[in-house]
């Protein structure tokens, strides 16, 4: 199963930032997450899965806005860069 979501995340990186995220969370690196941030990650992904699901919204639009905002709340990141180098799930600043 983690070989195929790893094909789809190297074929559509920017549709599924938001799905490599959750994988570094929950299965990868759980402990670079504060329980703050394990918690607000997962209620903003519980609210928006349900649009792509019933085709109101792409997986693209919706992983642009979750990280977005992901982003902005993580509460482990050292923010530096203002995320403008940071591409994916690390901060390149503080490796986080």
């Amino acid at each position: 199963m983690r070989s195929v979501l790893d094909v789809e995340i190297a074929k559509h990186p920017e549709e599924t930032e938001m799905l490599r995220t959750l994988l570094d969370m929950l299965v990868d690196h759980p402990e670079n997450y504060s329980k703050k941030d394990y918690d607000y990650l997962l209620e903003k992904a519980n609210m928006m899965s349900p649009s792509i699901l019933a085709g109101t919204s792409t997986r693209a639009n919706v992983s642009t806005v979750w990280m977005k905002d992901a982003k902005k709340n993580w509460s482990n990141c050292c923010r530096a860069c203002s995320f403008t180098i940071c591409r994916g799930s690390r901060c390149r600043c503080c490796n986080w």
